[in-house]
């Protein structure tokens, strides 16, 4: 297993810089990345086991930030990471609790109730969650505000999922 992975910076980053990884605005516990002297850096095993996508890095001493993206290694390695494993049994328990939630709905037994809306709500909430860690993991660095609209949107669109599938077996 490699040490760390190399990534170049650009031309006009100061010698000596040193990079301390951000995620949506918070720095990652550990020491800053140093710069070589052919001005690349590498990500050692601590950070990596955090930077499943693209991060936003400060630069010091100019104090400028610069957006780091993952380079090279296998298809796999970003679901190698915490972020990765979170998205992985996000979705498992997602997909999994919500069939529990909807098994008698779909099975006209019972009727919704307010657990089933919390339950389905907070299944939106997993959900999206899942598909933001997803987008970030393909590539895409989101902004807070998006983060929220997509957790929101999708918590109540699966809070509303109950009712959908209720409203089906009511003769019309």
């Amino acid at each position: 297993m490699a040490k760390g992975r190399t990534t170049a910076l650009p031309a006009n980053t100061p010698a000596g810089a040193q990079l301390t990884p951000t995620i949506l605005g918070i720095e990652l516990p550990g020491d800053p990345i140093k710069l070589g002297a052919d001005r690349t850096f590498q990500i050692n095993d601590g950070y990596k086991l955090f930077l499943a996508g693209p991060v936003v890095a400060v630069v010091e001493p100019s104090g400028g930030e610069m957006l780091l993206d993952r380079s090279g290694g296998s298809w796999w390695s970003p679901f190698a990471t915490i972020p990765g494993g979170a998205l992985i049994l996000g979705l498992l328990f997602a997909l999994a609790y919500a069939e529990s939630l909807l098994r008698e709905l779909r099975k006209h037994r019972a009727r919704v109730h307010v657990g089933d809306l919390i339950g389905m709500a907070g299944v939106g909430l997993v959900l999206g969650f899942v598909l933001t860690l997803a987008t970030w993991i393909g590539g895409r660095l989101l902004t807070p505000i998006s983060v929220v609209l997509i957790v929101v949107s999708l918590s109540a669109a699966a809070g509303l999922l109950g009712f959908a599938v209720s409203a089906r077996r009511t003769p019309h």
